[in-house]
Parts: C-alpha cells; structure tokens; sequence
C-alpha cells in the first residue's frame, strides 16, 4: 500500500483528512531564512580587502576628537581662573627653571627668605622671577643687608619697606642706599627717616636732594638756600614720591 504524499494548493495551504485524502487551508508552509554565519577576521589576514578595512577602522579611532571637543564648548586658555596657590605654584616652578635648581630646593631657599621677610609674601604674585631668583640664591647676604638698613633707621619697619620696593636688595638698587640715607640725615636732623623711608621706600632709591629743588620751585617761600626742611616738607616729599610711584 503506497502512502499519499500531500499537495501543496495554491494558497500554500494543506489540509489532512481520514482515507489518506489531504485537503487545502490548514497549515501554512513556513519558508525559514538560511542563518548568516558570522565571520570574524584577524588583524593579520591576507585578504587585502578585509585588511584596508581593518586599517581605515583604526584610523577613524585614532583620529576621534577629544573628549572635551565632543561637548561642543572650547574654553580659551587664558579664561581659566587660577587660585594664589596655583599661581604662586607657576611663579615659583619659573623662578627655579631660571635658578637651576629642581622646584624642592629653590622651595627650601624661597621658605628661608619668608622666614626674614614675612611681609614679602603678599608681593610673590607680582614679583618677576629674576628677583626672585636674586633674593633667594644668598639669603645669609639678604640678612645682613636687612641688618644695616635697622642700623640706618632703628624706627623703620625694614620687613614692610622690602615688601613695598624688593628691588632695594638687588645689586642694581643696594649700592645707592648709604648715600641716600647720608643725604636724608642732612635733610632731616630731627629725625623721622625711619617712618618716611616706611612709607615711601623710594626716598632710598631717588636723588632726594633734586626732588628738593623741584618741589622749592612749586612751593612759594620754600628755597632749598633758606633754613633747613622741616618733617611737614619731608612728609610733602613723600606724598610727591607717592604719587611718582603711582604714575610709574
């Protein structure tokens, strides 16, 4: 006995009935897709196609933006806000760059310039690193400068006169301070230098006496030939410094 074999209809459908008969409309035929392997190549493949692939692959990688860029801001360099510390950090890495020194020594000299003039903290800021470099590089010399001018005037603030003018310790400034104090003792015998060279610490650095002339010519009755200048002249001198300073 042969056994039937179902025919497909035209709808695409079968139908099983008793006797061996089959019939159209009950189930469908299902058409399954062949599943697509896939295929992994190595990096060293000799096919020359997959490996220009691979090579494009990895240059689109390496040529990815920034991850800041991708944001879509940029922020200018000079925007930036830094902090005091931050930027006595720059100033003082610059300042051993121009030293030689690595940034842990020229640390331990700046520390012991601080320790003679603690006022001169405010100025690090301001301060150009050649300077910097200058005060720190001898300290032992820093402290007997600062010595001679306490000897010079006992009642000053030597610590607050450095800090308002640091280049009066450099080889440039220094030679002119004992001639300067020697012209201010002429000007000023009933004393007072120490809170005027306090106030205006370029006293030590102008021609005092050519300050005098310029001042006796604006002042009536004021002739440099005339008496000797009181402490009112002296603190007209200071303002006038003051305000030279200002304009500097």
């Amino acid at each position: 006995m042969s056994v039937a074999r179902p025919r497909c209809a035209a709808n695409g459908w079968v139908r099983h009935q008793p006797g061996g008969v089959f019939s159209s409309c009950i189930a469908p035929h299902i058409h399954v897709a062949p599943k697509r392997r896939n295929i992994h190549f190595q990096s060293g493949s000799s096919d020359p196609q997959i490996a220009q692939a691979n090579a494009s692959g990895s240059s689109g990688r390496d040529s990815d933006p920034p991850p800041w860029a991708l944001m879509g801001r940029m922020v200018p360099a000079d925007s930036i806000a830094l902090t005091t510390d931050q930027k006595q950090v720059l100033i003082t890495s610059a300042a051993a760059r121009l030293s030689g020194l690595d940034t842990d020594a020229f640390d331990a000299q700046l520390q012991e310039l601080l320790l003679l003039l603690p006022d001169m903290r405010s100025r690090l800021l301001s301060l150009k690193p050649s300077i910097l470099v200058e005060l720190c590089e001898d300290t032992r010399a820093v402290a007997y400068k600062l010595i001679q001018l306490r000897e010079m005037f006992p009642d000053a603030n030597v610590s607050i006169i450095i800090a308002k003018r640091p280049t009066l310790l450099t080889a440039a400034e220094w030679p002119g301070v004992e001639g300067a104090h020697r012209k201010l003792r002429e000007m000023f015998p009933e004393g007072g230098l120490g809170q005027m060279v306090t106030q205006q610490p370029l006293l030590l650095v102008e021609e005092v006496d050519q300050l005098v002339e310029e001042l006796g010519r604006c002042v009536s009755g004021w002739r440099w030939g005339v008496g000797r200048p009181s402490r009112s002249r002296g603190v007209l001198i200071v303002g006038s410094l003051g305000s030279k300073s200002h304009t500097q």
